[in-house]
């Protein structure tokens, strides 16, 4: 069986369950709760940050005799397709060949409505047989709707053997209740996570490493209430102090628990130059060694050796501040979220905007280094730096572009503000690629060709762009029926047009004998054709589908359906043996087209059916086509009913995708 890669760029860090730590206090009450009511569709621990929400799912998945999935979400996870990308993912890390048929939809065009998605994912997750805990850390920086669709789906048509676990810090709007009113859900609270006395003094115990008096373990439960994360700060802060015993003495006179006193108490413990280091990496999700050396300042206080990052995260790793391991190497790591958040204020306090806006570019550097594109984009755009980030788009869509990622274009154009679009030509032709429809590509092409205008005429990338805006012009002036201008238009970009131009090129080529069909130059249109198909440069690659496509449509423009039969056999074979989603639909829609033309009833409804029943959608104007063809099969053979559930499929696919 071919498994769907994933279409989306992914972090495996997220994918990995942080490893317990050497002063992990065991929870056998929380645990057994946990355990007992594993047969529910929901495990909730939601409870403030800092109440060990998270340590307590890892020491839960840790105990499970069963394949288990860790996913850690962030605020980039606000969206259908990635959110839903990274949770196949993650259950792939259990079962990798799970799932195919919801990574086909991953793949297409128009992601269906949650709901249906839904559908898909239950189904396959049910065909797994085997049970499986996926558990979801910080749930609660999710707030894009979709996302919350889709899990509620999950949850009331539940896999029998799947098991969700939640970390957040608040509700999550799924319907809780209901999973209430049906004994679905276990629910660990605040009140729950509240350390007692036992387990207080046990887990200061481990953190300074040798034994505490009941007194003072009394004034520290009472102060933190059972928190977890202010019982760790201030037995940190005790580490040094020379005298323990006045230490407690000011906790008990103050009337606050205060988590800056306690931070700025650990932060001066440190050499200067680990408070620095403390503070600038706070400004990351995720960091490393080379990373930390990268944005090291050269006046942080320490020596600029090479291992100066390295240094860095093994002191803190060894000083257990806060940071928690990414991944089994050792490589990744990131901050406890609300120790981050903490170090973020001193930052602000002891940093200008100036300062800190530097340190997000230099991360954005050396992210973009790395070919991290994301991380990088995400960075620039903390900078301040919006029409830096749009520049970075534009370098960077090309390699995208040839892959077909389009779905990947169009997220970071909605990062982008509107004005950085509007004044850069490349990401207005970005723009015109993602609509890749005649009416809403002419706006976008225009204001792009304007804008070149203004550029020096002969330079390198100006003739780049200009060669892009021409295979854009074409296929405007294609759409129109203009094919003389069309043709003119395709010419010319070949002409301008880089060799790593791959996608843009593959168009031009594509319009280019299309127009010549046009203007009655069917022998000449069909050897340019020919002649591409003969580069071994492009021989069995992505490129070379899109010419069998090409030939598919001239034919059938011609009515030769012999020819297309012949063609589309090799353009669905070849996209079968690339993996090539689209190309597997299309060679599918022009066999069942042929057939249906020849009255080959049957044949015509088999390859139809494979486009219109598949399990997934990966071009809707395909899909529509198919379906109605696939209709007027029905209707020759009698079945009025069946082609009236297949065009209404139409009509529901294309409200639940907003086509």
């Amino acid at each position: 069986m071919v498994v769907n890669k994933s279409p989306i760029p992914i972090i495996r860090t997220k994918l990995h369950r942080p490893p317990l730590t050497d002063d992990l206090v065991s929870r056998p009450r929380l645990l057994k709760r946990l355990d007992q009511r594993r047969g529910r569709s929901l495990s909730l621990i939601c409870a403030p940050a800092g109440y060990g929400k998270s340590t307590l799912l890892c020491n839960w998945l840790a105990t499970r005799n069963c394949p288990t999935a860790w996913l850690s979400l962030d605020e980039n996870d606000n969206d259908l397709r990635w959110f839903l990308n990274y949770l196949v993912e993650a259950v792939r890390s259990a079962f990798p060949e799970a799932c195919a048929d919801t990574v086909g939809m991953l793949n297409a065009e128009d992601m269906p409505a949650p709901s249906a998605v839904a559908a898909t994912l239950v189904n396959e997750l049910d065909g797994i047989g085997a049970e499986l805990v996926v558990a979801l850390d910080d749930y609660h920086v999710i707030g894009e709707p979709a996302v919350h669709v889709l899990l509620s789906e999950l949850l009331r048509h539940p896999s029998p053997a799947f098991h969700l676990a939640l970390a957040t810090r608040h509700d999550p709007p799924l319907p809780l209740t209901s999973l209430r009113a049906r004994a679905q859900v276990t629910e660990i609270r605040a009140q729950d996570l509240r350390f007692n006395a036992e387990e207080s003094a046990a887990f200061i115990q481990n953190v300074l490493s040798m034994p505490v008096d009941e007194t003072t373990v009394a004034v520290l439960e009472k102060k933190s209430e059972g928190w977890a994360a202010g019982l760790r700060m201030a037995a940190m802060s005790m580490r040094h102090q020379d005298d323990p015993g006045e230490f407690v003495t000011r906790l008990k006179t103050d009337n606050r628990f205060v988590m800056d006193y306690l931070v700025e108490e650990v932060l001066s413990q440190q050499p200067p130059h680990i408070q620095e280091r403390l503070l600038t990496t706070s400004i990351f999700d995720r960091f490393c060694g080379p990373m930390c050396r990268a944005i090291h300042s050269p006046d942080a206080g320490s020596s600029a050796d090479d291992n100066v990052g390295e240094d860095f995260v093994s002191f803190v790793e060894r000083a257990n501040l806060f940071v928690i391991p990414l991944d089994d190497q050792r490589e990744w790591y990131r901050y406890h979220s609300l120790f981050q958040k903490l170090l973020q204020r001193q930052l602000r306090q002891r940093k200008s905007e100036e300062e800190i806006s530097a340190l997000h570019a230099g991360a954005a550097a050396w992210f973009a280094g790395e070919g991290l594109i994301e991380e990088a984009l995400h960075h620039l755009l903390k900078s301040g730096d919006s029409k830096g980030a749009a520049q970075f788009v534009a370098e960077c869509r090309n390699d995208v572009m040839n892959r077909e990622q389009w779905h990947l274009l169009k997220r970071w154009l909605g990062l982008l503000p509107r004005d950085a679009i509007e004044n850069n030509p490349g990401l207005l032709m970005l723009e015109a690629w993602t609509v890749i429809g005649w009416p809403e590509m002419a706006a976008p092409i225009q204001r792009a060709g304007e804008l070149l205008a203004e550029l020096p005429k002969f330079s390198p990338d100006t003739v780049r762009l200009q060669g892009e805006l021409d295979v854009l012009s074409s296929l405007l002036h294609y759409g129109a029926a203009d094919g003389k201008k069309a043709l003119a238009c395709a010419k010319s970009a070949l002409d301008k047009l880089a060799p790593d131009q791959m996608s843009e090129r593959s168009f031009a080529l594509i319009i280019l004998p299309m127009a010549y069909q046009m203007i009655g130059e069917l022998t000449t249109g069909l050897s340019v054709v020919d002649d591409a198909l003969n580069d071994k440069g492009i021989h069995r690659t992505m490129y070379h589908t899109r010419l069998l496509a090409t030939l598919c449509f001239m034919y059938w423009m011609e009515a030769d359906l012999k020819s297309v039969l012949q063609t589309a056999r090799q353009y669905l074979k070849l996209g079968q043996e690339l993996n090539l989603p689209e190309s597997i639909a299309h060679g599918n829609y022009f066999m069942g087209i042929s057939h249906y033309e020849r009255n080959e009833l049957a044949e015509a409804e088999r390859f139809l059916t494979l486009v219109v029943k598949g399990p997934y959608v990966v071009n809707t104007h395909n899909f529509a086509h198919s379906a109605f063809a696939l209709t007027m099969v029905y209707h020759a053979t009698g079945r009025p009913i069946e082609a009236r559930d297949i065009s209404e499929s139409v009509v529901s696919h294309a409200l639940d995708t907003g086509h």
